[in-house]
């Protein structure tokens, strides 16, 4: 095994030399693949020999997979400098796997800290009630309280202030326990009511912890707001909480639309056919009165959207022009062809040709597709003045479209060198006829010595 990797390594390497990079860059980025691969893989002795015989940089991958699999002697080399990377996820790694030993070992001899209410999110979702006990005797190394005042102190963790309960029980409620929420609430209510926050119910509802938001309900910890959830629901994509809403309180009449635009603005694709599958009718205005996505992390649609935005171009439902914009400036040919009704394209072609010119196969289509209702020669002189080649080229041979020097004379409109010796060459526009014309002028500024010389072999020529 070892024999193998040093050979891929030696030839991979020699790679890297032969494209002129350092050779310690490259040893860094080959040793870190394979250090990588063979922790994967449970290769320690390996591991060690790139750490220590070949000096390689220690990964973070590394390290979650030595955490992955109990490799304590990995963990505690020097040489992964282990408070360089993100503690809050080298614990969460290690709760994952239920593996005690290993927050035992981050936490106590290597005294990594991280985000409590993080940490007791993984351990509820794994539903592992002894480990959060454990958790908590042991990271009140990470706290000092500071008085006596025992009103002020944690129900949880002896030496500290009692804020970090609401931060615990937050994580257990979005890891979605029941069994780990009936423990806390009792902890840290005690005979008391139990009251818990609009931020608590919420989060039950965000992470889709149904069973846990029942058990709320039914102990009336929270009044249940059907509206409210729903919205968060939909906002989340979860679907099975919207069926039991359906299920046992139904859902008003008045909120059918508002749910449907919900779930296509936040790209909400689960819900968004589950409400279908319930039996919802979805509004015949939800495309044409587009405003906008709840956008934040891709360009042009969140999540799923494009997928709820397809389903009902399929069915029929009719876009805006905001939306059919989006379809070109996000290059989504597909979305445009399976519009079941094109009419609202042919309507608005000029302005979606418009806005096509710089999404070649996109204003192909377009043109062919409607082309009755093109004016060619528009977009053709607004390829001219965009210099555009690819268009202008593809109007000329495909489509034959023909000019005239006057709409350039009379439009006093700017070309280019390279755009006046592609119309030149397809016969489109006489040089003679424009170089003493008004255009002269504009013509100035690209009087170089390759322009002058090919204007002069044009006019021997002739």
């Amino acid at each position: 095994m070892a024999g193998f990797i040093l050979y891929h390594v030696s030839i991979n390497l020699r790679k890297v030399m032969s494209a002129g990079l350092r050779p310690n860059w490259g040893k860094q980025i080959i040793g870190a693949e394979l250090q990588v691969d063979c922790a994967k893989n449970a290769k320690w002795k390996v591991v060690k020999w790139l750490i220590y015989n070949l000096n390689i940089d220690s990964r973070e991958d590394t390290v979650l997979y030595a955490i992955q699999y109990a490799n304590a002697e990995i963990l505690m080399l020097p040489e992964l400098n282990l408070h360089e990377y993100d503690g809050t996820t080298l614990l969460c790694k290690a709760a994952k796997h239920n593996r005690i030993d290993m927050m035992s070992c981050l936490m106590t001899r290597l005294n990594i800290q991280g985000n409590i209410k993080k940490v007791c999110q993984v351990i509820s979702k794994n539903n592992n009630l002894e480990l959060l006990k454990w958790f908590l005797r042991r990271s009140n190394r990470w706290y000092y309280f500071g008085h006596d005042n025992d009103n002020n102190k944690s129900k949880f963790i002896s030496n500290s202030y009692n804020d970090v309960d609401e931060e615990i029980l937050t994580g257990v409620i979005r890891g979605g326990s029941l069994e780990i929420f009936k423990w806390a609430i009792a902890r840290m209510f005690g005979a008391n009511p139990v009251s818990l926050s609009n931020s608590n119910y919420e989060d039950a509802v965000t992470h889709g912890n149904l069973e846990l938001l029942k058990y709320i309900i039914k102990n009336k910890y929270y009044i249940f707001d059907t509206h409210t959830a729903s919205m968060i629901a939909i906002e989340n994509d979860r679907a099975h909480i919207i069926e039991w809403i359906h299920q046992t309180n139904g859902i008003h009449p008045i909120h059918h639309s508002d749910y449907y635009q919900k779930a296509l603005k936040h790209g909400s694709h689960k819900v968004f056919t589950k409400l279908v599958d319930l039996g919802y009718p979805i509004p015949q205005n939800i495309l044409s009165n587009f405003r906008s996505f709840n956008n934040y992390y891709h360009d042009y649609f969140p999540k799923h959207g494009d997928k709820i935005v397809a389903y009902l171009l399929s069915k029929g439902f009719q876009p805006n022009l905001k939306l059919s914009r989006l379809f070109v400036d996000a290059d989504r040919l597909d979305l445009l062809k399976i519009t079941s009704d094109k009419s609202f394209y042919r309507e608005n072609i000029s302005k979606l040709v418009s806005e096509a010119m710089d999404h070649f196969d996109i204003l192909k289509w377009l043109v062919n597709e409607f082309e009755e209702s093109v004016n060619l020669s528009i977009v053709f002189y607004k390829a001219i003045t965009e210099m555009n080649i690819k268009v202008v080229e593809w109007l000329i041979v495909e489509k034959n479209i023909t000019t005239d020097v006057d709409v350039f004379r009379a439009s006093n409109m700017f070309i280019s060198f390279e755009m006046m010796k592609l119309l030149h060459q397809y016969g489109k526009m006489d040089l003679k006829n424009l170089l003493f014309s008004v255009m002269r002028n504009q013509m100035e500024s690209w009087f170089v010595p390759e322009v002058e010389e090919y204007i002069d072999q044009y006019l021997k020529s002739t």
